[in-house]
């Protein structure tokens, strides 16, 4: 009776350790996903605001029917509609 307590006990204590480690690591999963969110939101506005993208670097040609038709371009670079954020085995990239 004693050993099937015991029993009991330790395989509640695996279970239970076992819901805990992976809650943490769904937590660390969601908090990496919202680290790299706000890494390409910012890194994005730094390439619009300074790289060659953004209408700073508005170039203004000649229209295709020439005259005084002209036309102004610019590249912007969007957030992607989709991403997939997955963990890696490597400590250099988590």
């Amino acid at each position: 009776m004693k050993n099937s307590k015991r029993l009991w006990i330790v395989l509640l204590a695996f279970v239970l350790l076992g819901c805990v480690t992976s809650l943490g690591f769904a937590q660390d999963e969601a908090q990496i996903q919202q680290k790299f969110e706000a890494f390409e939101k910012g890194w994005l506005k730094k390439l619009n605001e300074q790289g060659k993208y953004g209408e700073a670097s508005m170039r203004v040609e000649p229209g295709a029917g020439g005259g005084a038709l002209y036309a102004a371009r610019y590249d912007v670079i969007k957030e992607r509609a989709s991403r997939s954020i997955e963990r890696t085995n490597q400590p250099a990239t988590p």
